[in-house]
């Protein structure tokens, strides 16, 4: 049996439970410190091979910015598993087959990769700054905890990381550092998708969200409200990562 495991901050093992006459043990067969267990979820199957072929994991890893892969990981020497990168897809929501995901011999002897695809209509006009905005919504109410970086907990800067992260940019999980990223524009400037900056000073804020439109901002808020839409309050500083 294979499990990865999630240790955060986009660090992730592979445990392999094995079976000796009904005695269980664990050996971690594979690590990786810049590797999302959560771009995973839901798109992950094994192989069932005969013969002397070796069995092997295969899973659509999501890159972000509509650019997913299928990585697939097979055991070398000892328990040791070895990741490979097959295949690049393009244009290619990995989200959209999430819990879809299957492999077999659907002819009764060729194994295949099967998926079935979400083709819901997507308004090709919808620009980038609303695919941010849409892709946050899906979080409000996830709880708010000093440290998160999600999915399923965030703190402030841990929540423009990652929904930035999706979309394929690089934005640090840290609110000063995040306040030297991207374009500084003014208060006037602002469209959706920008960073906006609250408390402290235009140096060292101490609070960071995604302007949503009309003087709000979608973000983690506080323990109480956790991920929410609200007003702008003391602002100081704005950024545009969206170029």
């Amino acid at each position: 049996i294979v499990m990865f495991y999630d240790y955060g901050n986009a660090k992730t093992s592979a445990w392999t439970l094995i079976n000796n006459n009904d005695t269980y043990s664990t050996k971690e067969s594979w690590v990786a410190p810049s590797f999302d267990a959560n771009a995973i979820t839901g798109r992950v199957a094994s192989t069932r091979y005969k013969g002397k072929q070796k069995d092997k994991i295969i899973a659509m890893y999501d890159y972000g910015n509509y650019k997913p892969a299928a990585m697939s990981w097979e055991q070398s020497s000892g328990n040791n598993l070895v990741a490979k990168r097959e295949l690049d897809f393009g244009s290619y929501d990995a989200t959209r087959i999430t819990g879809r995901f299957v492999i077999g011999k659907f002819d009764g002897s060729t194994t295949r990769v099967a998926a079935m695809y979400d083709g819901t209509y997507v308004n090709p006009n919808l620009d980038e700054r609303q695919k941010i905005i849409t892709y946050a919504e899906q979080f409000l109410g996830r709880p708010y905890v000093w440290g998160g970086h999600g999915p399923d907990s965030f703190d402030c800067a841990g929540f423009t990381a990652y929904v930035f992260s999706h979309f394929g940019y690089g934005v640090s999980g840290n609110t000063y550092e995040q306040i030297n990223q991207g374009t500084p524009i003014s208060f006037n400037e602002l469209q959706p998708g920008d960073l906006v900056f609250e408390r402290g000073t235009a140096s060292r804020p101490e609070h960071v969200g995604i302007y949503y439109g009309k003087g709000q901002i979608i973000h983690a808020a506080n323990p109480r409200d956790g991920v929410k839409i609200g007003p702008i309050s003391d602002y100081v500083a704005a950024r545009r990562i969206i170029k």
